[in-house]
């Protein structure tokens, strides 16, 4: 499957789909991308379709909540729900999930839901929230499914960010949600789904961003020493998609992969007078979404190297 979706990187559609709204983009890429088993590749060839970035960005996130929940419908939209008024730590999460009768009830709220769209009755919500009665003095949280259009779910539109605007965000309210036991899912909410969540979206929107601007480049015809640089980080990310995203090995490789994703857009800065100016504006208004949580990737990658190299190996 590397040389199909490949194929469709190196050579693209020209010109590329313009979307105004993210609904008809996600119908488009839906179609456009089924024959793709993995989700990353979905994302990669649903990115070389696209005229900007933020589309591109979109269906990586998308594949990163498929890569992390498999069963999830494939043609429903789909959010994570976690950050709270206080963050997306354990410690901030407010949102309670209480046991009644043969089911649940959740209430709470979150500040910022991406691609939370009000108004969809098809797309689905994937909440973190903490048991009401946990066992034991830890808070315990779970990953928590719910339908958009269900009752008591309120979902209200947030300005539009200053770059890659066509991403809609949005705040969540929930207010007595029923919950059935099967949408409750299975394993720890924070170490099984919100932390390796981190992971595995980064490697799914860098894999879709190099392959948008893979497409960029093939449709200007950018010199091959600049493209070969970029399909060579992407290659390597999309391997990385089948590592384990909570070992500390798989976190220095995702930050050498995002190293090579800097260096990549340095080398190609020059490029862009080859392509058309509404292209460029874009472009110039919207990279500024890869510096987008850049603390938070730093700790972590640090954390990973002290985890490799905090206990020496000894002989036997």
């Amino acid at each position: 499957m590397l040389h199909e979706v490949m194929t469709r990187v190196l050579r693209p559609l020209d010109p590329p789909l313009a979307f105004e709204r993210a609904s008809d983009w996600w119908e488009d890429h839906l179609e456009a991308t089924r024959y793709f088993e993995r989700p990353v590749d979905r994302a990669i060839a649903g990115a070389a379709r696209v005229d900007r970035l933020g589309f591109a960005f979109a269906g990586g996130y998308a594949a990163a909540l498929r890569a992390l929940v498999p069963d999830l419908p494939a043609d429903a939209p789909a959010s994570l729900a976690a950050t709270e008024q206080g963050g997306a730590h354990p410690r901030a999460i407010e949102t309670t999930l209480t046991r009644e009768g043969d089911g649940w009830t959740l209430s709470g709220r979150k500040n910022w839901v991406t691609l939370g769209a009000p108004g969809r009755t098809d797309g689905l919500v994937l909440v973190i929230a903490r048991l009401a009665k946990p066992s034991g003095d830890r808070p315990e949280l779970r990953l928590v499914r719910v339908a958009a259009s269900a009752p008591g779910v309120t979902i209200t539109a947030l300005g539009e960010m200053p770059f890659v605007p066509e991403i809609p965000h949005a705040a969540l309210a929930l207010e007595g949600v029923r919950v059935r036991d099967e949408d409750v899912l299975p394993g720890d909410g924070y170490d099984q789904y919100l932390k390796p969540f981190r992971t595995v979206e980064d490697l799914h929107v860098h894999a879709a961003a190099l392959a948008w601007l893979l497409a960029i480049g093939a449709r200007a015809r950018w010199p091959h020493e600049v493209r070969e640089q970029m399909l060579a980080a992407l290659i390597a990310t999309r391997s990385l998609t089948e590592a384990d995203p909570s070992a500390p090995e798989t976190h220095v490789a995702v930050g050498g992969v995002i190293a090579a994703t800097r260096g990549v857009i340095e080398a190609c800065e020059p490029c862009w007078t080859s392509v058309d100016d509404a292209t460029r504006a874009r472009w110039v208004r919207d990279r500024a979404i890869f510096g987008v949580a850049s603390k938070a990737r730093t700790q972590r990658l640090a954390s990973a190297w002290t985890r490799l190299e905090g206990e020496p190996i000894r002989g036997a």
